[in-house]
């Protein structure tokens, strides 16, 4: 039987544990989640229809979120992001 824990084991090594934590660490979480969100839209138009109705507006009403979106999400998530602003 596999116990799975959330919290690190001290000395762990594993690639979660050299994550930056903090908002500066999940705000770059956030952004590739929703790039790959974006990726993933091209196969699957309901994860597009997420995307533009949950996060993605939300960003285009914050004008400092929508700034830094303009600096981390990719082009194609970008796209979707100015439809909205159309």
């Amino acid at each position: 039987m596999m116990i799975f824990s959330c919290t690190p084991v001290s000395g762990s090594t594993s690639p979660a544990s050299s994550r930056p934590t903090g908002p500066p660490g999940k705000i770059a979480r956030g952004f590739t989640v929703l790039n790959k969100m974006a990726r993933a839209s091209a196969r699957n138009p309901q994860i597009r229809q997420i995307l533009v109705a949950g996060p993605l507006e939300y960003i285009v009403d914050a004008p400092k979120a929508r700034e830094l979106a303009r600096k981390r999400l990719s082009p194609v998530a970008q796209g979707y992001m100015e439809s909205l602003c159309e």
